[in-house]
């Protein structure tokens, strides 16, 4: 029954997983290779528990990765987007984002001694397939973090126009990489207009999965607000205009490769030495944004 939690045939062994929904096999077309085994015990379920939170350290791991030496050059670019373990931990899942060519094989050959299992690298599309010229051309506009109230123009296939409607959350290409966030107006179909369109596309409706990324980002964020405003803090002990300042906000960018601080001041704020300190501790692009400072009387 739908919601029911199942074992499944692998491709490299036993896997586990809910029904989402149920469906008729058609008496002619290509057949599913892999079948349902039979009912999860508690105990198997007991262990998905256990490889979710494998999976988040594997995560986490190949995201540390990425910022050695040791790392391939064009993986160093790529946005990972998720890891999975298979139910008997036979084989990880590594879900990537990367515009151009990844080199797995020596991905995989540097991940191997870590995670003694099959390692699968998957590049994602999000349904777009650059290959494949568009039917037409819309626009929309999409808004990102609510503290910066930044808002831009996107290139939107026409094919994917009813699957990214205002209110959808969506994938979208950026300068360094992907980024997600809401549509939140229609532009219109341009497909027959000649003039200048944005530089940037929507790649399409985000996965379910990505709500649990976006939430661990969040997360993120709320431990990086205490940590910048420990540099502050520390700071603020020579520098007495960063003593007048206040944090009021960290968010982290999608890929995790840029974290923006939204801080308050009466006076410019010379932060140089700040986003030093800063980028030490997390390793990233660090944006300082100073936002409007009113003073009540």
């Amino acid at each position: 029954a739908v919601g029911s939690f199942v074992v499944v045939d692998g491709d490299h062994g036993t896997d586990a997983g809910a029904v989402l929904a149920l469906q008729q096999q058609a008496s002619e077309g290509a057949k599913p290779t892999r079948a349902v085994a039979r009912m999860a015990t508690e105990h198997e379920t007991a262990i998905v528990a256990e490889m979710n939170a494998k999976s988040d350290a594997a995560f986490e791991y190949i995201r540390s990765l990425q910022q050695s030496q040791h790392c391939p050059e064009d993986f160093r670019e790529a946005v990972v987007l998720d890891c999975e373990y298979q139910l008997d931990g036979r084989k990880l899942t590594v879900y990537f984002y990367h515009p151009g060519y990844v080199d797995c094989t020596v991905v995989t050959s540097l991940l191997y001694p870590m995670f003694q299992c099959h390692v699968v690298l998957q590049r994602e599309t999000f349904g777009a397939n650059p290959s494949v010229p568009p039917k037409g051309l819309h626009l929309v506009r999409v808004a990102f973090e609510p503290a910066s109230q930044r808002t831009e123009a996107f290139r939107l296939r026409s094919e994917m126009a009813e699957d990214c409607v205002p209110g959808s959350l969506v994938v979208v290409e950026t300068e360094a990489g992907i980024d997600v966030g809401i549509v939140v107006r229609s532009l219109g179909d341009r497909t027959r207009d000649n003039g200048p369109h944005p530089r940037y596309e929507v790649l399409g409706p985000a996965p379910p999965a990505f709500h649990r990324l976006l939430d661990q980002r969040v997360a993120a964020a709320e431990d990086a607000l205490v940590r910048v405003r420990d540099v502050f803090k520390m700071a603020a002990e020579k520098d007495v205009v960063v003593a007048r300042a206040s944090v009021v906000q960290c968010v982290y960018r999608f890929d995790w490769k840029r974290l923006y601080v939204f801080y308050v001041c009466p006076q410019r704020v010379e932060f140089r030495d700040l986003v030093r300190q800063l980028f030490a501790v997390f390793r990233c692009r660090i944006v300082m944004t100073q936002l409007d400072y009113f003073r009540a009387d």
